[in-house]
């Protein structure tokens, strides 16, 4: 009996030992902070969190591997706008301040605010580097961003880490929600801006851009990846397509439909009565006249001689009604839950898959073809010669 009732003690004692260990125990319950950010220095990334949900992701840098930055959990224990870097005799505000114009001050190695933080820097090229005496150091645009956002007392979790921010925190018993979750977590619609998006200028009355075969506008749009092309719906109905842009009104659904593949099936099915003996020539020429010839030419083969020039696009907005609720749909299918946007809303952007979905042909721009976007609309030439077809049949059925 007295052998069993000092298991049970020593059992007992080593669960509260394993209570007793604090948050970071996986015994703890997890929560999910108010605010929380979550620094990587093996990627020197930064996630900022609003009640779990992702606001923002930047680059940072990070202690070298002299002087590390230290990891673990802790909590912004102060807050100050140019800050002096007395080491070096530097005035707060200054612009030769390696710490920028703003310290949002981490109680670390028990320094509680007054050796480590995240601030600005005074040295942009940095960012992204495992660089610095132990800091986290912030673009100075950032940083102000931030700096406005989170209040004292706000959680940050530091690691080196090959796992997402999620994982991280939740190795604190910090619950996060992960970035899939975060943007389609709301039906009211949520933005982002891209800042990949680049315009190519070929230049003077030199168009870029062809679209059945006429030059239209001097300027194609693709990503910074060249995976990807854009054009503004304006352009688009140029192409044939019928589209309604984005807006909060309609959820941010972006429709787009080619007309004439639906146009090319009527006038076929007409063609086919006619082949059949179905129709007369005067029932015919009856449907004739509810139709009418598409002005259009084959794509040029010959793309001018010019040099590119390229800027970015910083107003354009990815918008997200929420998980499930497409905001492309593509000849009435659900095609992508993205539409791209202009800031002021008037302009929204389709990409060319989005156009190669509803029946176009499309070349991407490319250093081979100096940039030239090429969009043909093949079902506007079939409905052309289904009607030129038909017309033949006019002389031929009596």
């Amino acid at each position: 009996m007295g052998e069993f009732k000092k298991k049970f003690i020593c059992i007992l004692l080593s669960l509260t030992m394993i209570i007793g260990l604090g948050v970071h125990s996986s015994f703890a319950a997890s929560s999910t902070p108010e605010y929380c950010i979550v620094i990587n220095t093996k990627t020197n990334k930064m996630g900022y969190y609003k009640k779990g949900k992702m606001v923002k992701q930047f680059s940072i840098a990070t202690g070298k591997s002299s002087s590390p930055t230290p990891t673990g959990k802790t909590k912004i224990v102060n807050k100050i706008k140019n800050r002096p870097y007395y080491s070096g005799g530097i005035p707060g505000g200054s612009p030769r301040n390696p710490l920028g114009d703003r310290w949002l001050g981490l109680h670390l190695k028990g320094t509680y605010g007054t050796t480590y933080a995240i601030h600005g820097n005074n040295n942009s090229s940095s960012i992204g580097k495992n660089i610095s005496g132990g800091c986290i150091r912030m673009h100075n645009k950032d940083v102000r961003w931030l700096y406005d956002q989170v209040p004292k007392g706000t959680t940050v979790i530091i690691a080196k880490s090959s796992k997402s921010f999620v994982e991280i925190a939740k190795s604190y018993n910090v619950k996060l929600q992960s970035s899939s979750q975060t943007s389609t977590s709301t039906s009211s619609g949520t933005k982002r801006s891209i800042h990949e998006m680049y315009k190519y200028d070929a230049g003077k009355g030199k168009y870029l851009t062809y679209i059945n075969g006429k030059g239209y506008s001097r300027y194609s749009y693709i990503s910074k990846k060249k995976d990807t092309g854009f054009i503004p719906t304006t352009w688009a109905t140029k192409a044939g397509l019928t589209v309604s842009n984005p807006s909060s009104k309609n959820g941010y659904k972006a429709t787009i439909t080619n007309s004439y593949i639906k146009k090319y099936n009527d006038a076929n099915a007409i063609l086919k009565k006619a082949k059949d003996g179905k129709l007369t020539s005067e029932q015919i020429k009856k449907e004739l006249s509810k139709l009418s010839k598409v002005s259009y030419s084959d794509a040029k083969k010959n793309v001018p001689k010019v040099s590119s020039k390229k800027t970015l696009l910083k107003n354009i907005y990815i918008n997200n009604a929420g998980k499930g609720k497409y905001l492309t749909y593509a000849n009435g299918n659900k095609y992508s839950q993205y539409s791209y946007l202009s800031k002021d809303g008037k302009t929204a952007y389709i990409t060319h898959k989005s156009m190669v979905k509803v029946g176009l042909e499309v070349t991407m721009p490319t250093a081979s073809n100096k940039y030239t976007m090429q969009i043909n609309n093949p079902y506007i030439k079939k409905y052309n010669n289904v009607i030129k077809e038909l017309e033949s049949y006019t002389a031929k059925v009596q």
